[in-house]
């Protein structure tokens, strides 16, 4: 697995860049861990997929963005994902109108026998997606 981020300020977003060879049996679980979050700003993350290494083709992954509340200061979103479609992957953060802080953002590649536990009070949302097709996230 590969990783990586950059900036894209012509369009409001920063990115965090997993690729992930990926043999489609595998679950990968995106976790992003927010700091202070200035009041009236507008949080989210999602996951896109695509067939090229540089991700030139990436399209949503339908029902993949979490939005983040302004309340949700110090807490932590997670995208689980089972089965991707398609060979690399790449988690994308926006944060538009006001300061919000991304502690971190990771990608972890395992194989589970069951589903995820229940979250504590700091998880924002916890997501599950098998084998999603493309489309709004």
């Amino acid at each position: 697995m590969v990783g990586g981020s950059h900036q894209r300020p012509d369009q409001g977003w920063g990115a965090y860049l997993f690729l992930a060879p990926n043999d489609f049996d595998r679950r990968l679980r995106f976790v992003v861990g927010f700091g202070a979050i200035t009041a009236g700003a507008l949080t989210a993350i999602k996951l896109q997929q695509g067939a090229e290494p540089n991700l030139s083709d990436a399209e949503d992954l339908a029902g993949s963005k979490v939005i983040v509340a302004d309340t949700g200061d110090n807490k932590v979103a997670i995208v689980d994902l089972f089965r991707p479609q398609k060979r690399y992957l790449r988690l994308v953060t926006s944060r538009a109108t006001q300061n919000s802080a991304i502690d971190f953002a990771l990608c972890e590649l395992y194989r589970a026998d069951t589903e995820p536990v229940t979250q504590d009070a700091t998880v924002i949302a916890a997501e599950t997606h098998a084998s999603p097709a493309e489309g709004t996230a």
